[in-house]
């Protein structure tokens, strides 16, 4: 699983800007979670971990940071 160590709110950011629909996490230590096209990115304090099959965009690694 890719990690990506961020800040989590810029992560959102982006995606709620690309349309992605973000939830509140499962657990007390997830902040958020987003599923888009077969993937899952779940947000820590720290860093984002991307889950699925198709974790990674045409053109851009999953590593390729959210800032």
């Amino acid at each position: 699983m890719p990690v990506v160590e961020c800040a989590p709110e810029a992560a959102r950011d982006r995606l709620e800007a690309a349309g992605v629909t973000v939830a509140p996490g499962n657990t007390d230590h997830e902040r958020w979670r987003a599923s888009h096209a077969g993937a899952t990115a779940v947000a820590y304090d720290d860093k984002v971990v991307v889950q699925g099959e198709t974790a990674g965009t045409p053109g851009r690694p999953p590593s390729g940071g959210c800032s």
